[in-house]
Protein backbone atom coordinates (compact mmCIF):
# COMPACT_ATOMS: atom_id res chain seq x y z
CA UNK A 1 0.00 0.00 0.00
CA UNK A 2 3.03 2.27 0.11
CA UNK A 3 2.71 5.39 -2.04
CA UNK A 4 -1.09 5.47 -2.05
CA UNK A 5 -3.06 8.29 -0.52
CA UNK A 6 -3.72 7.41 3.13
CA UNK A 7 -7.02 8.41 4.71
CA UNK A 8 -8.00 7.96 8.37
CA UNK A 9 -11.48 6.44 8.73
CA UNK A 10 -13.09 5.03 11.86
CA UNK A 11 -14.91 1.70 11.81
CA UNK A 12 -13.55 0.10 8.65
CA UNK A 13 -15.48 -2.76 7.08
CA UNK A 14 -15.31 -4.44 3.69
CA UNK A 15 -17.81 -3.33 1.05
CA UNK A 16 -19.01 0.04 -0.16
CA UNK A 17 -18.27 2.91 2.21
CA UNK A 18 -19.19 6.58 2.12
CA UNK A 19 -16.33 8.59 3.56
CA UNK A 20 -17.08 11.12 6.33
CA UNK A 21 -17.30 14.77 5.32
CA UNK A 22 -13.76 15.71 6.33
CA UNK A 23 -12.26 12.66 4.62
CA UNK A 24 -14.36 13.28 1.50
CA UNK A 25 -13.11 16.87 1.27
CA UNK A 26 -9.54 15.69 1.77
CA UNK A 27 -9.79 13.11 -1.01
CA UNK A 28 -11.88 15.05 -3.53
CA UNK A 29 -10.87 18.68 -3.02
CA UNK A 30 -7.37 18.60 -1.58
CA UNK A 31 -6.02 15.70 -3.63
CA UNK A 32 -8.51 15.88 -6.52
CA UNK A 33 -8.94 12.12 -6.67
CA UNK A 34 -10.71 10.51 -9.61
CA UNK A 35 -12.99 7.53 -9.94
CA UNK A 36 -10.79 4.44 -10.05
CA UNK A 37 -8.04 5.87 -7.84
CA UNK A 38 -6.72 3.55 -5.15
CA UNK A 39 -6.55 4.57 -1.51
CA UNK A 40 -5.24 3.17 1.74
CA UNK A 41 -7.83 3.58 4.46
CA UNK A 42 -6.73 3.11 8.05
CA UNK A 43 -8.42 3.19 11.43
CA UNK A 44 -5.79 4.60 13.83
CA UNK A 45 -7.83 3.71 16.92
CA UNK A 46 -8.17 0.03 16.01
CA UNK A 47 -4.89 -0.35 14.17
CA UNK A 48 -6.58 -1.66 11.01
CA UNK A 49 -6.17 -0.86 7.32
CA UNK A 50 -7.64 -1.76 3.96
CA UNK A 51 -7.18 -1.01 0.29
CA UNK A 52 -10.05 0.85 -1.35
CA UNK A 53 -11.04 2.15 -4.76
CA UNK A 54 -12.92 5.40 -5.38
CA UNK A 55 -16.21 4.53 -7.11
CA UNK A 56 -18.12 7.82 -6.91
CA UNK A 57 -17.25 11.48 -6.37
CA UNK A 58 -19.44 14.33 -5.24
CA UNK A 59 -20.13 16.09 -2.00
CA UNK A 60 -19.42 12.68 -0.43
CA UNK A 61 -16.87 10.21 -1.75
CA UNK A 62 -17.83 6.55 -2.01
CA UNK A 63 -15.24 3.79 -2.00
CA UNK A 64 -15.24 0.04 -2.46
CA UNK A 65 -13.26 -1.31 0.50
CA UNK A 66 -11.34 -4.57 0.24
CA UNK A 67 -10.54 -6.95 3.11
CA UNK A 68 -9.72 -5.23 6.41
CA UNK A 69 -6.52 -6.37 8.09
CA UNK A 70 -4.45 -5.61 11.15
CA UNK A 71 -1.82 -2.95 10.53
CA UNK A 72 1.53 -3.54 12.23
CA UNK A 73 2.61 -0.43 14.13
CA UNK A 74 6.07 -0.27 12.60
CA UNK A 75 8.41 1.99 14.54
CA UNK A 76 6.32 2.11 17.71
CA UNK A 77 8.46 2.90 20.76
CA UNK A 78 8.09 1.45 24.27
CA UNK A 79 7.65 5.03 25.47
CA UNK A 80 5.03 7.04 27.35
CA UNK A 81 5.22 10.84 27.12
CA UNK A 82 4.05 12.68 30.25
CA UNK A 83 3.73 16.28 29.13
CA UNK A 84 2.81 19.36 31.14
CA UNK A 85 0.27 21.47 29.28
CA UNK A 86 1.62 24.52 27.52
CA UNK A 87 0.04 27.64 26.13
CA UNK A 88 -1.41 27.98 22.66
CA UNK A 89 -0.81 25.08 20.32
CA UNK A 90 2.17 23.62 22.18
CA UNK A 91 0.21 20.49 23.26
CA UNK A 92 -0.78 19.96 19.61
CA UNK A 93 2.86 20.22 18.57
CA UNK A 94 3.85 17.74 21.26
CA UNK A 95 1.17 15.22 20.29
CA UNK A 96 1.98 15.61 16.59
CA UNK A 97 5.66 14.83 17.11
CA UNK A 98 4.99 12.11 19.66
CA UNK A 99 2.74 10.34 17.16
CA UNK A 100 5.16 10.62 14.27
CA UNK A 101 8.05 9.37 16.43
CA UNK A 102 6.20 6.29 17.69
CA UNK A 103 5.14 7.08 21.27
CA UNK A 104 2.53 4.64 22.60
CA UNK A 105 0.89 6.83 25.25
CA UNK A 106 0.59 10.55 25.99
CA UNK A 107 -0.47 11.76 29.46
CA UNK A 108 -1.19 15.46 29.85
CA UNK A 109 -0.38 17.09 33.19
CA UNK A 110 -1.06 20.32 35.03
CA UNK A 111 1.45 21.84 37.41
CA UNK A 112 2.17 25.05 39.31
CA UNK A 113 3.52 26.83 36.23
CA UNK A 114 0.83 25.69 33.81
CA UNK A 115 -1.23 28.78 33.04
CA UNK A 116 -3.62 29.71 30.27
CA UNK A 117 -3.80 26.22 28.80
CA UNK A 118 -7.08 25.11 27.24
CA UNK A 119 -8.63 22.00 28.81
CA UNK A 120 -11.77 19.91 28.56
CA UNK A 121 -13.03 16.96 26.51
CA UNK A 122 -13.13 19.00 23.32
CA UNK A 123 -9.37 19.61 23.67
CA UNK A 124 -8.75 15.86 23.91
CA UNK A 125 -10.82 15.30 20.76
CA UNK A 126 -8.79 17.98 19.02
CA UNK A 127 -5.53 16.34 20.10
CA UNK A 128 -6.72 12.94 18.87
CA UNK A 129 -7.55 14.49 15.50
CA UNK A 130 -4.06 16.00 15.40
CA UNK A 131 -2.61 12.58 16.19
CA UNK A 132 -4.65 10.96 13.38
CA UNK A 133 -3.35 13.54 10.92
CA UNK A 134 0.24 12.96 12.07
CA UNK A 135 -0.24 9.20 11.70
CA UNK A 136 -1.50 9.66 8.16
CA UNK A 137 1.43 11.86 7.19
CA UNK A 138 4.09 9.73 8.88
CA UNK A 139 2.76 6.35 7.72
CA UNK A 140 2.05 5.16 11.23
CA UNK A 141 -0.83 2.69 11.63
CA UNK A 142 -2.08 3.78 15.06
CA UNK A 143 -2.18 6.80 17.32
CA UNK A 144 -1.02 6.94 20.93
CA UNK A 145 -3.61 6.84 23.68
CA UNK A 146 -4.11 10.38 24.98
CA UNK A 147 -5.37 11.03 28.51
CA UNK A 148 -5.58 13.79 31.10
CA UNK A 149 -4.99 16.41 32.10
CA UNK A 150 -4.04 15.09 35.53
CA UNK A 151 -2.66 17.16 38.39
CA UNK A 152 1.06 16.51 38.76
CA UNK A 153 0.65 15.81 42.48
CA UNK A 154 -1.83 13.03 41.76
CA UNK A 155 0.16 11.59 38.88
CA UNK A 156 3.40 11.59 40.89
CA UNK A 157 1.93 9.26 43.52
CA UNK A 158 1.60 6.57 40.85
CA UNK A 159 4.50 7.56 38.59
CA UNK A 160 6.14 4.54 36.93
CA UNK A 161 9.52 3.50 38.25
CA UNK A 162 11.11 4.03 34.83
CA UNK A 163 10.30 7.75 34.67
CA UNK A 164 12.93 10.00 33.14
CA UNK A 165 12.48 13.65 34.13
CA UNK A 166 14.02 15.90 31.50
CA UNK A 167 15.97 18.45 33.56
CA UNK A 168 19.04 20.57 32.67
CA UNK A 169 20.32 19.85 36.20
CA UNK A 170 20.18 16.10 35.78
CA UNK A 171 23.46 14.32 36.47
CA UNK A 172 22.80 11.48 34.04
CA UNK A 173 22.36 11.88 30.30
CA UNK A 174 19.12 10.78 28.65
CA UNK A 175 20.83 8.08 26.61
CA UNK A 176 22.85 6.88 29.58
CA UNK A 177 19.67 6.52 31.64
CA UNK A 178 17.95 4.63 28.82
CA UNK A 179 20.71 2.05 28.90
CA UNK A 180 20.06 1.50 32.59
CA UNK A 181 16.26 1.54 32.38
CA UNK A 182 15.59 -0.25 29.11
CA UNK A 183 12.05 -1.67 29.33
CA UNK A 184 11.43 -5.39 29.67
CA UNK A 185 8.33 -7.54 29.30
CA UNK A 186 6.34 -4.87 27.49
CA UNK A 187 6.86 -2.12 30.09
CA UNK A 188 7.12 1.47 28.93
CA UNK A 189 9.75 4.10 29.67
CA UNK A 190 8.09 7.36 30.72
CA UNK A 191 9.61 10.60 29.49
CA UNK A 192 8.43 13.50 31.67
CA UNK A 193 8.67 17.05 30.28
CA UNK A 194 7.65 20.14 32.21
CA UNK A 195 5.93 23.39 31.19
CA UNK A 196 7.43 26.76 30.31
CA UNK A 197 9.74 27.58 33.20
CA UNK A 198 10.00 23.93 34.19
CA UNK A 199 8.67 22.31 37.33
CA UNK A 200 9.01 24.18 40.61
CA UNK A 201 11.67 23.10 43.10
CA UNK A 202 9.01 21.53 45.30
CA UNK A 203 7.53 19.62 42.36
CA UNK A 204 10.95 18.43 41.25
CA UNK A 205 11.75 17.23 44.77
CA UNK A 206 8.41 15.41 44.97
CA UNK A 207 9.03 13.71 41.63
CA UNK A 208 12.52 12.59 42.62
CA UNK A 209 11.20 11.28 45.92
CA UNK A 210 8.60 9.31 43.95
CA UNK A 211 11.39 7.68 41.95
CA UNK A 212 11.77 9.86 38.84
CA UNK A 213 15.30 10.05 37.39
CA UNK A 214 16.41 13.59 36.36
CA UNK A 215 18.22 13.42 33.02
CA UNK A 216 19.73 16.06 30.79
CA UNK A 217 19.67 16.47 27.03
CA UNK A 218 22.66 18.54 25.98
CA UNK A 219 23.96 21.67 27.66
CA UNK A 220 21.14 24.09 26.87
CA UNK A 221 17.73 24.93 28.29
CA UNK A 222 15.14 24.11 25.62
CA UNK A 223 11.66 25.40 24.96
CA UNK A 224 8.99 22.84 25.82
CA UNK A 225 8.09 22.07 22.21
CA UNK A 226 11.76 21.82 21.23
CA UNK A 227 12.48 19.52 24.16
CA UNK A 228 9.70 17.13 23.12
CA UNK A 229 11.00 16.81 19.58
CA UNK A 230 14.68 16.62 20.50
CA UNK A 231 14.23 14.14 23.34
CA UNK A 232 11.88 11.84 21.43
CA UNK A 233 14.17 11.96 18.42
CA UNK A 234 17.06 10.82 20.61
CA UNK A 235 14.90 8.07 22.15
CA UNK A 236 13.74 6.89 18.71
CA UNK A 237 17.34 6.75 17.52
CA UNK A 238 18.36 4.81 20.62
CA UNK A 239 15.69 2.14 20.24
CA UNK A 240 16.15 2.01 16.48
CA UNK A 241 19.81 1.11 16.99
CA UNK A 242 19.09 -1.85 19.29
Amino acid sequence: MTGRLRVAVEGLSAGELTLPDAASRYVARVHRARVGDRLELFDPARGERAEAEVVALGRAVRCLVQAVERAPDVGALPVRLALALGKGDKPEQGVRDATALGVREVVLLTSARVQGARRGPERLERLRAVAASAARQSGRATIPSISGPLALERWATEAPASTLLLDPRGEASLLGALKQLAPVDGALVTLLIGPEGGFSDDERARLVQAGAHPVRLGAHVLRTETAVTAALGAVAAYFGAL
